[in-house]
């Protein structure tokens, strides 16, 4: 068994967008702009139960000073980025990785979290509570291949303008070939799979309050090392 107590702090300046872009029909500059400043606490324990089976448990806790964020000036109804607002996070995050002699291997996570704006009590936008994912990957045809299953779960998140984007379940399939040698290798995955209909949430620039995200789609892909 493993515990580990972590404490870490980063910054983010703006970027040159933020910072200076303008239209003088919807948004205007802000060359005022401060770093974002973040501080994480993380409690963490780790334990093997079983040659092969391992699970993690965590809690955390993360302070975010100054956030960036596109508003809109009620004086002029154009938009531009500002330094908004003190957010604070927290949750709990568990996981499960286990594997077989034959070489299946199987992981889970699911992590809670609640963020938000400590001045307004505000929840944050496109911030989902609920985040879970399991994956599965085994050996066919006599180890030559890998398939591998990816199963992705998204709680309801908040809009921008007050809404709600509903929640939603994704499938990935990736089959991997290993057997062209060590600096060869090749891949064909289907992404949402079952082709789920679903949105995420757009920002202050957007019409939408949801934007459409692709459905069933695929990727073919050779990589090559020297």
């Amino acid at each position: 068994t493993n515990v580990k107590l972590l404490y870490g702090s980063a910054f983010r300046i703006p970027n040159a967008y933020e910072l200076y872009y303008e239209d003088p029909s919807f948004q205007k500059l802000n060359p005022g702009l401060k770093p974002e400043v973040i501080y994480t606490y993380e409690a963490v324990i780790e334990r093997r139960l079983g040659g092969n089976l391992r699970a993690t448990a965590s809690g955390f806790y993360y302070d975010l000073d100054g956030l960036t964020e596109l508003v809109v000036d009620s004086s002029d109804g154009r938009s531009w980025y500002v330094n908004r607002g003190d957010i604070h996070a927290s949750g709990i995050e568990t996981e499960i990785e286990g594997r077989t002699r034959s070489g299946w291997i199987g992981r889970g996570s699911y992590s809670y979290s609640y963020a938000y704006d400590s001045k307004t009590g505000l929840e944050l936008s496109n911030s989902p509570r609920h985040l879970a994912k399991a994956n599965v990957s085994a050996p066919v045809m006599g180890g030559k291949l890998f398939l591998g299953v990816e199963i992705q779960y998204v709680g309801p998140r908040r809009t921008v303008r007050g809404g709600q984007a509903g929640d939603y379940l994704l499938t990935n399939i990736t089959l991997l070939e290993r057997t062209w040698g060590k600096r060869v290798h090749a891949s064909a995955s289907l992404y949402n799979a079952l082709d789920r209909q679903y949105g995420s949430p757009g920002s202050e620039e957007h019409t939408q309050e949801l934007i459409p995200q692709n459905g069933r789609n695929g990727r073919l892909t050779a990589t090559c090392s020297f």
